[in-house]
């Protein structure tokens, strides 16, 4: 009962997240994504964002391990090799928190400069 209650406010909170990001002129391109982390993949203008989505209501902090990001950064690289028309694209790959007191974007959260 309670992995469900997980999974339902994950969903939940994608889905909120998703709709702030069409109300923001977003193009969803996938909801998600069958190949690792990664919640939605976005595009605005010539930027393409892939997006990985945590939720805590109860205040306490969210963890993402090694493993994760890994996995968000390969997922990226599998997208783009399999989905050419991305590739004059600038990539972005941003983490969006839901806390107690609202949503928190952290951009660029796992690539490099």
């Amino acid at each position: 009962m309670v992995n469900r209650l997980h999974y339902f406010i994950g969903y939940l909170g994608e889905l909120l997240i998703l709709l702030y990001l069409k109300l923001k002129y977003c193009n969803v391109i996938k909801h998600r994504c069958k190949f690792g982390e990664v919640d939605l993949i976005v595009s605005k203008k010539k930027e393409l964002i892939f997006i990985e989505v945590e939720i805590s209501l109860l205040g306490e902090g969210v963890a993402i391990s090694h493993l994760q990001c890994q996995s968000i950064i390969n997922s990226s690289k599998c997208f783009l090799s399999k989905d050419l028309g991305f590739l004059g694209c600038s990539i972005r790959c941003n983490l969006y928190l839901f806390l107690k007191g609202g949503p928190i974007c952290i951009k660029n959260a796992w690539f490099k400069e």
